[in-house]
């Protein structure tokens, strides 16, 4: 596990988001379920890569890890608030920076502006 969580550590760093994903969902999925401190440790970093991809997690696993900073960018893009979604981002700014997740943040704004382009299409087409 702790190899796995270093691999997907790395492809996260170098952009490799499908490796990432995989490598982090395998370390997560093999966690021992009572290393709840370890799990979330895997979720920081899984969290972003799969809302890069596109995948939002649920707010009841955001709950649980205690990642509810997550839960305010989950919302913000599922919306394409993407006023909200900057201001949570500047809000933990420095958390994600010290994670490493910065970066990959900062990408999923634009699926916060895709989701803005989708509803305002929606309500043009009514």
């Amino acid at each position: 596990v702790p190899l796995s969580f270093m691999q997907g550590k790395l492809f996260l760093l170098d952009g490799k988001l499908t490796a990432a994903e995989a490598r982090l969902d395998w370390a997560f999925r093999t966690c021992h379920p009572h290393a709840w401190n370890n799990r979330r440790q895997i979720l920081i970093l899984l969290v972003p890569c799969r809302l890069r991809l596109g995948r939002a997690p649920r707010a009841r696993l955001l709950k649980e890890y205690k990642l509810d900073f997550y839960t305010s960018i989950v919302a913000s893009i599922q919306q394409g608030d993407v006023r909200n979604f900057q201001e949570a981002l500047d809000e933990f700014r420095w958390t994600f920076a010290r994670w490493g997740v910065l970066g990959v943040m900062e990408k999923t704004k634009l699926l916060a502006l895709r989701n803005l382009a989708v509803r305002i299409f929606a309500a043009k087409k009514k």
